[in-house]
């Protein structure tokens, strides 16, 4: 659940664990997530440079866990504030790409795909990456069995160069 904000699977158990404790050791956390310590405390570093998490002076070293509701806030906002630093930069990397575009050879800007699994892929990325609606056009290549005479254009079939 956890994942789009950098944790993985078994930062996320070791962060349900601390939640359930409130304060807990490196030592009682890897045995409630069956980890080792050394694995517990490494994840527990990470939970307190997010901020999820603290660390006390005692030794052994006891975290506490960050109240969910705030810390994880803190954490979405500080993910969208890098987002939207990606996004403010896409119109200057389009600008570019299309100023490169205008000495392109035009066969050099279509892209051909062929191939099932290429096509899904490419399909796939299409629908993500459009805001409103995406168009297509395929043309099946028609087989004649031979000795038969080609059909007669109509508004319904395919030929090179349409």
């Amino acid at each position: 659940m956890l994942e789009p904000i950098g944790l993985d699977e078994r930062d996320e158990a070791v962060y349900d664990a601390l939640i359930r404790r409130t304060r807990a050791t490196a030592a009682e956390l890897a045995a409630d997530c069956g980890l080792t310590p050394r694995a517990a405390a490494r994840v527990l570093r990470s939970l307190v440079e997010l901020g999820l998490a603290s660390a006390g002076r005692e030794r052994p070293v006891r975290y506490a866990a960050a109240p969910p509701d705030s810390a994880l806030e803190a954490v979405l906002r500080e993910r969208e504030q890098a987002l939207n630093g990606v996004r403010s930069q896409v119109a200057d990397l389009m600008s570019l790409y299309r100023a490169g575009s205008n000495f392109a050879h035009p066969g050099d800007l279509v892209e051909v795909v062929s191939g099932r699994d290429e096509v899904n892929r490419a399909w796939t990325q299409m629908q993500r990456a459009s805001r409103t609606q995406v168009r297509g056009f395929d043309c099946p290549r028609t087989r004649r069995p031979p000795g038969t005479a080609n059909p007669t254009r109509s508004s319904w079939s395919c030929s090179p160069g349409v």
